[in-house]
């Protein structure tokens, strides 16, 4: 039974496969600017001053492999967390209405066991009377002359 080796990549291997800044082009406007629609111009425009931005502080683009890293990071634990959480909460709760449900059964069990108490104490302290009353005293049959 030899051990094969696993072709899935750890979450390390993905981010250090992640981290590769490789440096990003010079952004360029797009040359038919000008036969766009309005809207079009508007985001064509932004596109390029976001990507003129990020030129400007890393042309190596280590700003990009940053963003991926932590991309990575954030998917590989909320994905996890969207998953197992609501499982781990649906059974918390299940647990606590069982554990109420059980200490419901032990109150009705404990009040049963209480009741059948009290009625043979009764039931004793009022055989005792009867005997009492009718042997006639707290002697128990003799009397002192």
């Amino acid at each position: 039974m030899g051990d094969k080796p696993s072709h899935r990549p750890t979450l390390l291997a993905r981010l250090l496969a992640a981290w590769t800044p490789t440096p990003i082009p010079m952004p360029q406007i797009d040359p038919q600017l000008d036969e766009l629609t309005m809207l079009q111009r508007i985001a064509e425009v932004c596109r390029y001053l976001c990507l003129r931005l990020e030129y400007a502080v890393s042309s190596g683009g280590t700003l990009r492999a940053w963003v991926r890293v932590n991309l990575l990071v954030l998917l590989t634990g909320i994905v996890p967390a969207l998953l197992v959480v609501p499982l781990l909460t649906l059974l918390a709760s299940e647990f606590t209405s069982f554990t109420g449900y059980l200490l419901l059964a032990s109150r009705n069990l404990l009040d049963a066991v209480v009741t059948l108490i009290e009625a043979v104490a009764a039931m004793a302290g009022l055989f005792l009377l009867l005997r009492m009353v009718l042997t006639g005293g707290a002697g128990g049959g003799r009397r002192r002359r």
